[in-house]
């Protein structure tokens, strides 16, 4: 019996030390809450949280391998985070907490010494799982370091990063690669992050990430912080407010308002990109505000391109001494299948040189790009911008100097040099074409050449020009507008000078003394016209002999000249993608209904004229020719851009204006007009529902169309219960009302 009762306690003893001892699984070990599951993620609660986060996935370098239970586990931040309670700011190019000046520097044993002393974070080293940092903030964080570790995230690998916000904190490198979350993303998907802070470093910095490879996808993330490079460094290079380098990656509806200041290769979005073989990086539906400063490789949105920048706005003042652009400092081609270069991009800002020591050979700045190269291209672009380059040797109201393709593009900004100026294109290199292009600037040299499309042609000793025996045109079907200068004979309306039959098919507004400032061979093919000449039909149809690249403005957005294809087919800086009316606007692109304004927005909160809504419907029916000619209303003119479109309105019983004598073309529309004119364009059908919204009656002389409308899903009411009948219709709204009824 004893010898029973002693070996059932020895057997409970074991039982006990097996739970005692025996290894425990994840949940028990994890100091987090949460089992890291995509269900039920870790909850990182404060700044220990994240401390710990940052220590469970370091290196370990006696195992030679990372914990893998932590660097690919789901987190979720559930609180605002803060580790220094001090404000970080700038004062100058210096660093300052509460208002001391951050100081860091080598002791005689190599290590760094840092003043004051501030709570220092050590990155998250390798991460690639899922953090969520759920609309919660992180703030006061602050590095210092001289091994590429400077950011939120050392290294983050295939895995994502989404909602988190980096708010007053420091990041800095002595090195290279600091941001500000993180250093390096190889294939990360980084989503909805923004960042409020400090970056200084050498090389590889930016707001979001310092490089992103390996077929990263960078989107609708922020940047409101100052991107700074170290002035110490001996080169500073790729910098910018979102990403530095860009490797066979994408960044796409990402903005920068913060202020980028670097070296070489510095971009309001990014510094560089660079091409995986057979994947272009890209950058797509990007907005840049901010200041960008620099010294060669300057630009908007990228500073040194070798990829696609696409649909990207430049909203931000920009300088540099070398290779500067609104959107692009330098674009190359990489030599890949796939087209590289400048599409449907606007600047707005002003493009300025600066003269420094280090100032390269025949520098050059454009409206877009400073410099293309052969087969890369710049297409559809517009510049609105001042190119302030009085002081700099080539200047152009799109492209600086260029050996691609600039094509359907547009400038309306005033461009100055001390040399070469143009209007689209500064100095051709031996495979540069212009074509379909128009310039509405002004343009001006100090003491050489001047013209509204092209300057100059690279001929000489400072020569890339091949062209020797050049036997086909490189400017082609392009017109001028604008008044062009220069303190030199050397100025023309189309060509400041021009080599073996250069210029072909160019037109010019006949205030010009002539269309080629120097034209030895008398080869160049320019032609004086009136304004009338030029805003009539028959000078679209002339225009598009060869291939339909202008459009009639009958919209009035260019002052009733030609408008470029490609370049009145904008993308909008004001049409995110996930507003309603997204998919209607760019349907009404598409089809011709409607274009944007020329600063690269729709315009979607403007409102609509009634005008101007009888024209989109009339187009959006494909235009049809009305057996009549004219109209009874006294307040639309012949010349009206409108004026068909009305007249077909009125024949087909789509409106009977709002007098028997007036159409009110100015006035704006409401909602129930709006839904009104789609019902009589349908042919006034009956409905048998009842009345939908509390706002509208049965004796509203609109009831029976709204009830239509909603009950065919066009009209769905500013509310569950009110239609909102007499609002203003704005653009966004008639847009959304003709897709609906044209898409059913």
């Amino acid at each position: 019996m004893k010898q029973k009762q002693l070996l059932q306690i020895l057997t409970a003893m074991c039982f006990v030390m097996l739970i005692l001892f025996a290894p425990q699984g994840v949940r028990a070990e994890a100091p987090f809450e949460g089992s890291g599951t995509e269900r039920d993620p870790y909850l990182i609660a404060d700044y220990e949280d994240l401390c710990k986060l940052s220590e469970l996935t370091q290196y370990d370098p006696d195992q030679r391998e990372y914990n893998e239970t932590y660097i690919g586990a789901y987190y979720l931040q559930t609180a605002d985070i803060t580790a220094n309670t001090g404000t970080f700011a700038l004062n100058g190019s210096v660093p300052t907490y509460n208002g001391t000046k951050v100081t860091y520097e080598m002791d005689e044993e190599g290590y760094l010494q840092i003043t004051p002393e501030l709570k220092q974070w050590r990155a998250i080293d390798f991460f690639n799982g899922r953090y969520d940092g759920n609309g919660y903030s992180i703030s006061g964080l602050f590095t210092c370091s001289e091994h590429g570790d400077s950011a939120l995230f050392r290294v983050t690998g295939e895995g994502e990063l989404r909602n988190i916000s980096v708010r007053n904190s420091l990041f800095i490198s002595i090195g290279w690669n600091a941001s500000g979350i993180t250093c390096t993303a190889n294939g990360t998907t980084i989503t909805n992050c923004d960042f409020d802070g400090i970056v200084i470093g050498g090389s590889n910095l930016g707001g979001i990430a310092g490089e992103a490879a390996r077929k990263a996808q960078i989107s609708e993330c922020t940047n409101k912080g100052t991107i700074l490079h170290e002035t110490d460094s001996e080169k500073t290079r790729r910098i910018g407010g979102i990403c530095g380098t860009v490797q066979g990656s994408t960044i796409e509806q990402c903005e920068n308002r913060g202020t980028v200041v670097g070296d070489s290769n510095v971009g309001g979005i990014a510094g560089a990109t660079k091409d995986d073989p057979g994947k272009p990086s890209s950058i797509d539906n990007c907005t840049n505000s901010g200041t960008v400063t620099g010294v060669s490789h300057v630009g908007g949105i990228i500073g040194y391109s070798q990829g696609i920048v696409n649909r990207c706005v430049n909203k931000g003042n920009i300088s540099g001494s070398a290779y500067i652009g609104g959107i692009c400092g330098s674009a190359l081609h990489n030599d890949i299948p796939e087209e590289e270069g400048i599409f449907c991009c606007v600047n707005n800002g002003t493009v300025t040189y600066q003269h420094t020591e280090s100032n390269m050979m025949d520098p050059s700045c454009g409206g877009i790009s400073g410099t293309l190269s052969s087969k890369a291209m710049i297409i559809g672009c517009i510049n609105n911008g001042s190119i302030n380059g009085k002081d700099i040797e080539i200047s152009g109201g799109i492209c600086g100097a260029a050996s691609g393709v600039i094509t359907q593009c547009i400038n309306y900004g005033t461009v100055t040099s001390n040399r070469v100026a143009s209007g689209i294109l500064g100095k051709g290199k031996d495979t540069a074409v212009v074509i379909y292009c128009a310039n509405r600037g002004n343009i001006s040299s100090k003491r050489s050449f001047a013209g509204g499309i092209l300057g100059d042609v690279f001929t000489g000793r400072d020569s890339y020009f091949s062209r020797d025996y050049l036997d086909e045109n490189y400017v082609i079907t392009c017109y001028n507008t604008g008044t062009v200068t220069s303190d030199t004979p050397y100025a023309g309306a189309i060509a400041g000078a021009q080599i073996y039959e250069t210029v072909s098919d160019c037109y010019y507004l006949n205030n010009a003394a002539k269309g080629i400032g120097i034209d030895n061979d008398n080869s160049g093919e320019t032609f004086s016209m009136t304004e009338a000449q030029m805003k009539n039909r028959s000078f679209v149809a002339e225009l598009n002999r060869y291939e339909n690249a202008f459009k009639y403005d009958d919209l009035n957005e260019n002052d009733g000249y030609p408008m470029p294809l490609a370049a009145s087919q904008m993308p909008f800086t004001d049409v995110p993608a996930n507003e309603y009316y997204f998919d209607a606007v760019l349907w009404a692109v598409e089809n011709g209904v409607t274009n944007g304004m020329n600063d690269g927005t729709f315009g979607s909160n403007l409102s609509c004229t009634r005008a101007q809504f009888v024209t989109f419907l009339w187009r959006a029916a494909g235009c049809p020719e009305a057996s009549a000619d004219s109209c009874d209303f006294k307040d639309c003119g012949k010349d009206q851009y409108y004026y068909p479109a009305v007249i077909w309105a009125v024949e087909n019983g789509v409106t009977d204006g709002t007098s028997a004598t007036t159409f009110s073309p100015d006035k704006t529309v409401n909602r129930a007009e709006v839904i009104t004119f789609l019902w009589k364009y349908a042919g006034k059908p009956a409905v048998s529902d009842t009345e939908p919204f509390t706002d509208v009656t049965d004796d509203d002389w609109f009831s029976t169309a709204v009830r239509w409308g909603y009950a065919n899903g066009l009209a769905k009411g500013v509310s569950d219960n009110l239609y909102g009948s007499m609002q203003n219709c704005t653009r966004a709204q008639t847009a959304t009302f003709l897709y609906r009824n044209f898409q059913q």
